[in-house]
Order: structure tokens, then C-alpha cells, then sequence
């Protein structure tokens, strides 16, 4: 129910978990490969990402965890299955139809994820993050608020960048490259972080 100023009413029910997400579309298969490795060397609240094939995470469920996957593989992994069709009743062979066309609909879904290369950024709230925070009640939440702390979170972590990446240039020229070149092959680290193909 709504208050007289357009918010919510407390309805009583206390939230325990948000979601938010983003969706990065990095050009290519190849180049969501290069993003998601630039994204496992970033540093969040001073901890590296836990890094798995396709996918990085930061943080904790009852806090507050960070989730970037590769969105095609993630789809593929969760395929609903036909299963066999024993009853032939009329009803069985639509619902039988119903799940190929799902899976038809999925396959041609990852298949796009994968010329595009999508990523997914997802932010997780859970239930200290939502009290630090004081969003616990649905009144307290917008989309711009929404938006801002997805924004706020996933680029505080500056995918691409490292501490050490400035000290490229001086390990290069310490290993006896001349400047010119030793400049080089430190745009080219950068270029790495940054995700390109290099």
C-alpha cells in the first residue's frame, strides 16, 4: 500500500536478499575471455576474486558477493532436458513440445550471448550488507538506488588495473629494454589489463 507521499507503507516483510545486475556485452567470445581474465587479477576490498573457468566471485553470501560469468555458459549449464516421452497422452506431448521449444529458444539465447560476449555482473546483497545499508524494507528501494549501488560496487574494483601495473614500465626498462621499446611492451600490459586481445 502506498503512503500519502507515494512510498510504501511498511509491509512487514524484511528483505534477506537483493540481486542486482548488469550485462556487459565485450564483442566477442574471444574478448569476454580477455575481460574475465583482466577481471580475476582485480582486487576487491583488498582480496583477489576466487577465479573458475568462465567466472569470478569476490566477497560472501551473507555479506555482500560479486559474481562476473561468462552469460552463453551459464545458460547452456542450466538447459532444461526433454527427458523420454513414456506417456503419449495429448497433454504429455505438449508439455514435451513446450520444453523443446524452451531449449530451441536457450540455444539460439547462448548462441547470441557468445557473438556478443557477454558478461554478467551480478551484485548480491545479503543480509549484513542490507542492514548496513538500510535497505531491509521495499519502500527503501528505487531503481536509480538500485542502479547506483550496481554501479557503485562492480566499478569500484577498476577491472583492468592493478597496483603493480605502474611498475610495467620500470620492470621493463630494469630488464635492459631502451625506453622506447621498454614504453612499448608496457602499453601492451596495459592493454592486456584492460582486457583487449593483445
Amino acid at each position: 500500500p502506498a503512503a500519502a507521499d507515494g512510498s510504501l507503507d511498511h509491509s512487514g516483510a524484511v528483505l534477506t536478499r537483493v540481486d542486482l545486475c548488469r550485462q556487459r556485452a565485450t564483442g566477442s567470445a574471444k574478448a569476454r575471455a580477455a575481460y574475465l581474465r583482466a577481471a580475476s587479477c582485480a582486487v576487491y576490498r583488498g582480496k583477489s576474486g576466487d577465479s573458475r573457468p568462465g567466472s569470478v566471485t569476490w566477497g560472501s553470501r551473507r555479506n555482500l558477493l560479486i559474481k562476473m560469468y561468462d552469460k552463453a555458459a551459464e545458460l547452456r549449464a542450466h538447459m532444461p532436458r526433454p527427458g523420454l516421452l513414456k506417456d503419449p497422452t495429448l497433454e504429455n506431448r505438449r508439455r514435451h513440445s513446450a520444453i523443446l521449444e524452451a531449449i530451441k529458444y536457450r540455444n539460439a539465447l547462448a548462441d547470441w550471448c557468445d557473438d556478443v560476449g557477454l558478461v554478467r555482473q551480478e551484485v548480491q546483497l545479503g543480509r549484513q550488507a542490507l542492514r548496513q545499508m538500510c535497505l531491509r524494507e521495499l519502500g527503501d528501494w528505487n531503481d536509480y538506488r538500485a542502479a547506483e549501488i550496481a554501479a557503485e560496487k562492480v566499478d569500484a574494483m577498476k577491472i583492468g588495473c592493478t597496483a603493480d601495473l605502474g611498475d610495467s614500465l620500470q620492470a621493463f626498462l630494469d630488464a635492459g629494454f631502451t625506453k622506447r621499446k621498454a614504453a612499448t611492451l608496457s602499453g601492451v600490459v596495459s592493454s592486456w589489463y584492460m582486457g583487449q586481445d593483445v
